[in-house]
């Protein structure tokens, strides 16, 4: 695909040629990100006990049990995005071994005009740095958004719950941000395809280095 290519058709293809294959780890891992987002917001819930009944009203039966809850919390937490984190990273590097494989068995099957055509650093380039690029991307996507998503929503509720007036401006606030970060991803995905093109050149650069020392030290 070309690099003018739209980042939703792109998302749409990964997802049906390739993530539909890792359904079941997938699941397992979103479901492993909602039960870090409710610990998330257990602990953000617990800070109000604490304060209220513990430092003000001086409940000392809750300075032993407070604690012991938030300790029990953050150990879910903690297995839950450990667990999330080794199904996404699972999922990723078998789209790299599908890539790769697609692309080897591509290149097996094409004439000498392509594969004269692009240098032998750069399509060593797109079976290493390309298909890497294209794993970190998706594993650092679901991740990021799925986890996020799901924080967001849960400490939302507890916003309400707390204060639901502040909550309320929060959330008239908030759509505003989604423009700067529109624009970031767009500039993040202009400076990823420059580096990608960037490794590619440097990787056949380098290629044709070595190839040329050999010939001249023989």
């Amino acid at each position: 695909l070309e690099f003018q290519t739209p980042a939703r058709t792109l998302i749409a293809r990964l997802a049906r040629d390739y993530l539909r294959h890792h359904v079941r780890n997938i699941l397992l891992a979103v479901l492993l990100m909602m039960v870090v987002a409710l610990a998330t917001g257990t602990q953000a819930k617990l800070i109000e006990p604490a304060l209220d009944k513990v430092f003000t009203a001086g409940d000392t039966t809750l300075l032993w049990i407070l604690p012991l809850i938030f300790l029990g919390v953050s150990v879910v937490k903690g297995f839950a995005s450990y667990g999330q984190s080794v199904l996404m990273q699972k999922t990723g590097l078998r789209l790299c071994v599908m890539l790769q494989k697609q692309m080897f068995d591509r290149l097996i099957d094409a004439d000498l005009k392509f594969i004269h055509g692009d240098a032998t650093g750069k399509l060593l380039s797109r079976f290493s740095n390309d298909v890497n690029f294209t794993r970190e991307a998706t594993v650092k996507t679901f991740t990021g958004f799925g986890r996020d998503l799901f924080s967001i929503i849960v400490l939302t509720g507890v916003m309400i719950q707390t204060h639901w007036k502040m909550a309320m401006v929060a959330l008239l606030i908030f759509p505003i941000s989604v423009f700067p970060i529109m624009y970031i991803g767009r500039r993040v995905r202009r400076l990823s395809q420059r580096t990608q093109v960037s490794l590619g050149d440097f990787t056949s650069f380098l290629d044709e280095v070595f190839k040329g020392f050999r010939q001249v030290q023989a």
